[in-house]
């Protein structure tokens, strides 16, 4: 039952990191397009390589693309500034749940 539980809290965590990030780009305008959120964050990313929570987002946005490897980098990036940040632990769920 632990195994369970502890499955269904990452399921849950996971849920409520993507849903925060798809309101943040809802609010931009580009939620639902997932090329124009992509490339945004991306952008934004490549002007600002230490903002952690862009890269979060970008992980985010590339996970609902299918692009895996993207999104595993995007994590791992995300984790690299931030690794006791709020959003860590959502984003060590996200990372196991891709295989890592």
């Amino acid at each position: 039952r632990l195994l369970d539980a502890l499955a269904n809290y990452d399921a849950a965590t996971i849920a409520t990191t993507h849903e925060f990030c798809n309101a943040v780009l809802r609010s931009l305008g580009v939620a639902g397009n997932s090329d124009s959120s992509t490339r945004l964050l991306e952008d934004v990313t490549r002007d600002q390589p230490r903002n952690a929570n862009a890269w979060l987002f970008l992980a985010v946005a590339r996970e609902q693309t299918q692009q895996k490897k993207k999104a595993v980098e995007a994590y791992q990036r995300y984790l690299s500034l931030e690794p006791k940040g709020k959003y860590a632990p959502d984003a060590r769920a996200s990372l196991k749940s891709l295989g890592q």
